[in-house]
């Protein structure tokens, strides 16, 4: 199920603001903003996309000790 959320939009031009205003940013109408309700946009990813492994998502990850983590020295930048 989508979510909602509220938006407003002009009545005399169809310009869409995301908070109500006295006045239109689009067409200075006066008065003329309304309220509607649209869904949220999708993002994609989020915080699974982090957690999906290595090789990225759908792909497994794998545990293993601290001490068998191979390491390599860099220069500093």
């Amino acid at each position: 199920m989508a979510r909602l959320k509220p938006q407003f939009q002009c009545n005399e031009c169809g310009a869409g603001a995301p908070k109500w205003a006295g006045q239109c940013p689009a067409c200075l109408a006066w008065n003329s903003l309304q309220e509607i309700l649209v869904e949220r946009a999708v993002r994609g990813g989020g915080l699974r996309a982090h957690l999906a492994g290595p090789g990225g998502p759908g792909q497994e990850a794998t545990v293993c000790k601290l001490a068998e983590v191979e390491t390599r020295a860099s220069p500093r930048q």
